[in-house]
C-alpha cells in the first residue's frame, strides 16, 4: 500500500448518482484513481438517489457527502405570474432563489470545510454554480488545490442571463490553483489569456485503435441516434429544414434522455413546416451502456452545436459530451455546429457531415467516404486520447502529496 498524505476532497455540483455529461466525465477520473487513495465526494443532492448508480461508489470505499437541497418554489412569484404579469414574476423568482442559495451554499460551505484536514488536497469541479462556493473555500482553507472546468463559468449562478459577474471571484478561486484541466482547447486559450491559467486538456476519451466503426450505407431510411438534452429549438428547426432538402431519403431521430421539455414542441414544429422525410421516436432516459448495446441498430449520429439564441461564449468554448457518446458508438454524425467551436474540425477530419451543405451530391459522396474507420483512429487519437489525458491528470501538481502514479 502506498504511503499517501491526505485525502482527496472532491467537491462537485454534479450529484454522485449522474452517470451523464459531467457525471460521466468525474467516474472517467475515479475509474483511473489508485484503488487505496481515500476520497471524500462532496454535492448537493435533489430528491432521492438513485442507489443503482452509487453501487460502484460505495464498493469501493468513495465516501459520500451529499448535501440536500431542493428545488427553490416561491408560491407568491407563482400568484404573480397568474393573475398580475409573467415577467414581474420572472425578476420575483430569480430576487428569491439568490436569497436562498447564497445562504444554502454558505451553510454547505461550513459543512465542507470542517472535513478538510492539513494534508487534504481539493478537487473541485468547476461550473458556474460552483464560483461561490469556491471563493468561500479557498478564502479559509490553505490546502493545495485542482480546478476542473467543464465549460466557461462566468456566468452568474443566480442569473445566467448576467455574463462576466463571476469573473473577479473566479480570477481569485484560479489564483489559488495549484493545477487545472480544462474541457477543450478554446477554453485552454481564453482562460490562459483572461486569467494566465495553465493548464492540461482532460475529457471522456479512448484508447487509440479501440473504436470500431459503423461505416454507414447507401439506404431509403436513415436511423439517427441523439442523446441528451437539447439547447436550443432553433438548431432543431434549422437542421430539420436541412434534412428536407435530402428527400426523398428519410430519417427517423431516435432521442434518448429527458426530452419531455423541447421533443413535443420540436416535433409540432416539424409538423407545422410540412417536413415530412424526418420521423422522431423517444426512447426515454437510458443509460448509455444500454445505448452501446444497441449503436447497431443506428447509421449516424445527429450533433447540434449552434449558437442561435442560445449563449454564444458558453457554446464557443464547451465540448459537449455527446461527442463522447457518438465516437463511441463508432457513430459518423451529421451535424450543425458553429464554426468558433473545436468540434467543427470534424468536418475536415471526415468523420461529420455538415447540415449546412446539404445536398443529395454531398450526402452521397459523406456515405461513401472511404477508409472511414481509418478516419474515426486518426480524429480520436488527435482529439480525444484518453490515454494521454489520463497522464496528464495523474501528474497535476496538486496531487503530488497523493502520489497517484
Amino acid at each position: 500500500m502506498t504511503n499517501r498524505k491526505g485525502n482527496l476532497i472532491l467537491i462537485s455540483n454534479v450529484q454522485a448518482d449522474n452517470i451523464f455529461a459531467g457525471g460521466a466525465i468525474i467516474r472517467k477520473i475515479l475509474d483511473i484513481l489508485p484503488q487505496d487513495l481515500a476520497i471524500k465526494w462532496f454535492y448537493p443532492q435533489i430528491g432521492t438517489a438513485k442507489q443503482e448508480y452509487l453501487g460502484s461508489l460505495t464498493t469501493r470505499g468513495i465516501q459520500l457527502y451529499p448535501k440536500q437541497n431542493k428545488v427553490y418554489d416561491q408560491p407568491l412569484a407563482d400568484w404573480v405570474k397568474r393573475y398580475i404579469r409573467p415577467s414581474i414574476a420572472w425578476r420575483m423568482r430569480i430576487a428569491g432563489q439568490k436569497s436562498y442559495l447564497k445562504q444554502w451554499v454558505k451553510a454547505w460551505a461550513k459543512e465542507i470545510i470542517k472535513e478538510v484536514g492539513p494534508d487534504d488536497v481539493l478537487w473541485i469541479v468547476m461550473q458556474n454554480e460552483s464560483v461561490y462556493l469556491a471563493e468561500i473555500l479557498l478564502r479559509q482553507v490553505p490546502n493545495k488545490v485542482h480546478l476542473t472546468f467543464h465549460d466557461d463559468c462566468r456566468f452568474d449562478f443566480f442569473d445566467p442571463d448576467n455574463f462576466g459577474v463571476n469573473t473577479e471571484a473566479l480570477r481569485y478561486v484560479i489564483s489559488r490553483a495549484s493545477s487545472a484541466d480544462v474541457i477543450g482547447h478554446n477554453l485552454r486559450a481564453e482562460f490562459k489569456s483572461t486569467f494566465g491559467l495553465e493548464s492540461f486538456i482532460f475529457r471522456r476519451g479512448f484508447a487509440p485503435g479501440t473504436i470500431k466503426v459503423l461505416a454507414p450505407t447507401a439506404k431509403d431510411t436513415y436511423n439517427l441516434l441523439f442523446v441528451g438534452s437539447s439547447h436550443s429549438d432553433k438548431s432543431w428547426h434549422v437542421a430539420l429544414t436541412q434534412l428536407q432538402k435530402l428527400s426523398p431519403l428519410k430519417f427517423r431521430i431516435h432521442c434518448f434522455g429527458h426530452t419531455g421539455s423541447w421533443l413535443p414542441g420540436v416535433d409540432a414544429w416539424r409538423a407545422s413546416s410540412s417536413i415530412d422525410n424526418v420521423t422522431f421516436l423517444d426512447g426515454g432516459v437510458v443509460p448509455e451502456a444500454q445505448l452501446m448495446a444497441r449503436k447497431h441498430e443506428f447509421d449516424f449520429a445527429i450533433f447540434l452545436w449552434d449558437h442561435f439564441e442560445f449563449k454564444s461564449a458558453w457554446m464557443k468554448f464547451s465540448v459537449s459530451t455527446k461527442l463522447t457518446t457518438y465516437l463511441g458508438a463508432g457513430l459518423p454524425m451529421v451535424a450543425l455546429i458553429s464554426p468558433d467551436n473545436e468540434a467543427h474540425n470534424m468536418f475536415g477530419a471526415g468523420v461529420g457531415y455538415d447540415l449546412y451543405q446539404a445536398s443529395a451530391a454531398t450526402f452521397n459522396s459523406f456515405v461513401q467516404t472511404p477508409d472511414m474507420q481509418a478516419k474515426f483512429d486518426t480524429y480520436i487519437n488527435h482529439a480525444f486520447n484518453e490515454v494521454a489525458f489520463n497522464a496528464d491528470f495523474l501528474n497535476a501538481k496538486a496531487f503530488e502529496s497523493l502520489r497517484l502514479n
